[in-house]
């Protein structure tokens, strides 16, 4: 009787029963083993590149050695008089040796006799010197590099830098949040489009608009906040298909929602696949595949809660924006170059085979053929 007040108590018994037990804890294992991969290759070429530092800043240290001996040079000739014609050792060693010998005679006729020659070297030196002081070289690293340099970096206090689990655990969410879901995003909308010829065809046209006829040419991030047709593509099959199926929350309190009593601490998934992505109430027909659903006279007038495939709220998705941006840059670019058909096994929406996971797992079966454009 208690299950059935409160039916949340069962999950702990139907993740067994189904086995999500063994194939989360499989998963997680394959996770792990490629965030170490990852850490173990960045490790290395960090090790390399900090060597190489290494040479150059040794090579830095002689070159200012050199500079000094120049410059000490400069000034002991200076402090001499002026004279046209040198000795030709004592001119070898105040111009290190860029002089021509004059014809039947013991003395030379220096090339540099004067205080440019010197400038010109100095000057050269700090043009040619370490880039990375110029700002314009300096090497960009990303968030797994920066981590793992402060790691190997004994100067850094232990506590201020994130253990090796840590690290761990912020590849594996970059991997499922970042790659996974814009992975599987891409697939259903490239299927949405070989399933609806007029629309993909729309969308081209206006990439066309855009972006131009030469497929060589990259897009930039102006021309991808244009491309508006698409991006209601984009919409309408995530709403179809989300890439993140269940959204997961744990209750700060106790209330009360439909006579029931949800306690603090329980947690709370929304199946957002059926419910509100596909409420009649929000989205008529809503199997349908209708990018007009999101033209603007549409949108100003339903509940923005309908819409979440990013989730909602304080705890949304961060990489939205970025997610928008890797998808319009990828789907764009396949549609210059090609035309998108349907594939022998998935001829309609409802042929698309997928499993209800914490992220969608499209199944074997959802191909697509590509032509190329001419």
């Amino acid at each position: 009787m208690r299950l059935l007040k409160q039916p949340w108590l069962l999950n702990a018994i139907l993740f067994k029963v189904f086995a999500n037990k063994k194939r989360e804890a499989n998963a997680s294992r394959q996770a792990r083993a490629v965030a170490e991969a990852i850490i173990t290759r960045v490790k290395d070429k960090l090790l390399q590149d900090n060597i190489k530092r290494e040479v150059i800043t040794r090579r830095e240290e002689h070159k200012v050695r050199q500079e000094n001996v120049y410059r000490e040079a400069l000034t002991n000739r200076e402090g001499k008089s002026s004279q046209n014609n040198l000795n030709l050792d004592t001119c070898n060693e105040n111009c290190l040796g860029n002089c021509t010998k004059l014809e039947g005679k013991d003395t030379c006729q220096c090339k540099c006799n004067s205080r440019n020659y010197h400038e010109n070297i100095l000057e050269h030196s700090k043009n040619t010197g370490n880039p990375n002081e110029t700002g314009n070289t300096a090497p960009l690293y990303n968030f797994v590099e920066v981590i793992i340099q402060d790691q190997l970096n004994p100067n850094i206090p232990k506590h201020d830098v994130l253990t090796h689990d840590e690290l761990v655990s912020e590849i594996i969410v970059m991997l499922f949040a970042g790659m996974d879901t814009t992975k599987t995003a891409n697939v259903i909308v490239l299927i949405m489009l070989a399933l609806h010829p007029t629309i993909q065809q729309e969308v081209f046209n206006e990439i066309q608009t855009v972006m131009g006829t030469d497929p060589t040419v990259a897009s930039t991030y102006n021309q991808l906040q244009e491309l508006h047709v698409l991006t209601r593509v984009i919409k309408e099959s995530l709403r179809l298909f989300p890439s993140a199926p269940l959204l997961g929350r744990t209750t700060a309190e106790e209330f009360q929602i439909d006579g029931h009593t949800i306690p603090k601490g329980a947690a709370i998934w929304v199946p957002i696949f059926s419910s509100p992505h596909r409420d009649p109430n929000y989205w008529p027909n809503p199997d349908r595949f209708d990018p007009d659903r999101f033209l603007p006279s549409e949108t100003e007038a339903r509940n923005p809660n309908a819409y979440i495939p990013f989730s909602i709220g304080a705890r949304n998705c961060i990489g939205q924006k970025y997610a928008m941006l890797q998808m319009k840059t990828m789907i764009s670019t396949i549609l210059r170059r090609y035309r998108i058909l349907p594939g022998e096994q998935c001829k309609r929406i409802e042929d698309i085979r997928w499993e209800f996971h914490l992220t969608m797992k499209l199944l074997d079966g959802n191909d697509i053929r590509l032509e190329p454009r001419e």
